[in-house]
């Protein structure tokens, strides 16, 4: 293990062989943690840790990445969120027990007092908004498929993941991270051509990005802007960014091999 010191704060450096596609890095308790696939040469590993490490002492000397704030998505009483271009504002109260009902643009939650009332005003707005946009969402995905691809879709699932904009099994399962909803049209559809492309090619060869080119000609700037962008969003009011700060990542995802 190595140990930096960033602004004055040590972090400990750790590596891990790992059997995932991709590399990654990500913040905790005062550690950088690198994993890479153990499939890749060494030549390759080395430098893919370099590039990581190098980004995340970046990262962490701008301020994008804080050490004692996680990505935990929060939704206030009042926001109005934009969600695949439909504005919904949320409306909070109390109750005794979990009420919430979507009507004319705004999501009304009751909600008991208590320190887990963020978490739960989180899920029921996960589960409203993939309840309400689950059939846009699925004719996007239909319309790529039958336009360009021709793969077999079994199912489409939305999650908040913390790690991944998306993943596609070989089963032809495709999972979407939630706080993709959120963002402009074009990054929601980039991340569902990556994945359909991926019914096609598994890996990340020339094959699979010429695939991804043919569709999304400006997939390089669709890729960094999610990595300068994507864990902003949903965006925190600016009334509340000192309550709640924008964070832009946690975790660094090797451009190169994935996203």
């Amino acid at each position: 293990m190595d140990k930096v010191e960033i602004n004055g704060e040590c972090f400990t450096v750790t590596l891990t062989l790992c059997k995932n596609r991709n590399a990654s890095a990500r913040l905790r308790d005062g550690e950088i943690a690198l994993s890479i696939p153990s499939r890749w040469p060494i030549h390759i590993r080395d430098r893919i840790g370099k590039s990581l490490l190098k980004r995340a002492i970046k990262s962490i000397e701008s301020g994008k990445w804080n050490p004692e704030h996680g990505k935990s998505i929060r939704f206030l009483d009042g926001q109005t969120i934009s969600v695949m271009g439909k504005p919904y504002t949320i409306r909070v109260s109390c109750s005794s027990r979990s009420r919430v009902t979507v009507r004319d643009g705004e999501v009304r939650i009751a909600v008991p007092e208590g320190p887990e009332r963020d978490g739960r005003i989180a899920s029921i707005v996960r589960r409203e908004m993939a309840k309400a946009m689950g059939p846009d969402l699925e004719k996007r995905v239909s319309d790529f498929n039958q336009t360009h691809f021709g793969g077999r879709v079994s199912r489409i699932v939305l999650k908040d993941t913390k790690t991944r904009w998306g993943s596609c099994s070989p089963g032809g399962s495709i999972c979407l991270n939630f706080r993709l909803l959120f963002m402009p049209s074009e990054i929601l559809d980039y991340v569902i051509v990556h994945e359909l492309a991926h019914t096609r090619y598994r890996g990340h060869g020339p094959r699979f990005w010429d695939l991804v080119g043919k569709v999304i000609p400006d997939h390089k700037e669709k890729r960094k802007w999610l990595r300068e962008n994507g864990w902003r969003y949903p965006e925190t009011p600016k009334a509340d960014e000192e309550r709640y700060p924008a964070i832009l990542a946690q975790c660094i995802h090797e451009p190169d091999e994935s996203y």
